[in-house]
């Protein structure tokens, strides 16, 4: 058995053992559009269009309803089998469900399981390369806090992991 743990008091640095995570916050803007491209993409793509919006890196500073695309990205330095991607959720944030992701499944990864803490991606194979993970929060909550690292693993091989260091983020009024 393997107990990893943080302490609440030490800034977590990245580490990498076979796995790398990066996690990158970036602002969803709603992109100028005149009302007729606007409606003509709403009846193609739906309302939550990614078409819709622009994204633009995040300084760390968000207001409530803001919402922000979380990015995460793997790199594997070979193939696993059976690995999970771990991404607590900052306090004061919450989960933003689209609508590709009830009903369309063109995904690497396996399962997706969104808790009250954190999201999990489950995976019977993360490929050697570059992966990408990208999924939505809505600031919710003034208060600056500490978001714990993204985690990487093997789900029976735990010495193949890797993480990524903690982000700050603030929410003001």
């Amino acid at each position: 058995m393997i107990v990893r743990y943080f302490e609440p008091t030490e800034r977590v640095q990245a580490s990498s053992q076979q796995l790398r995570v990066e996690r990158t916050y970036l602002k969803r803007v709603p992109r100028k559009l005149t009302p007729a491209e606007r409606k003509q993409l709403i009846r193609r793509y739906g309302d939550e269009s990614e078409y819709l919006w622009d994204l633009q890196p995040a300084k760390g500073v968000f207001r409530p309803g803001e919402q922000l695309m979380v990015k995460l990205v793997v790199h594997c330095a070979t193939d696993i089998y059976y690995g999970v991607i771990d991404d607590p959720k900052p306090s004061g944030f919450e989960f933003v469900e689209r609508e590709a992701d009830e009903y369309e499944w063109a995904y690497w990864y396996s399962r997706r399981e969104v808790r009250d803490d954190r999201v999990a991606y489950l995976c019977t194979h993360i490929p050697k390369g570059k992966s990408v993970i990208t999924y939505i929060l809505r600031a919710e909550r003034p208060g600056q806090v500490r978001a714990r690292p993204a985690q990487a693993f093997g789900m029976y091989l735990p010495e193949i992991n890797g993480n990524s260091g903690e982000n700050t983020v603030r929410v003001e009024r």
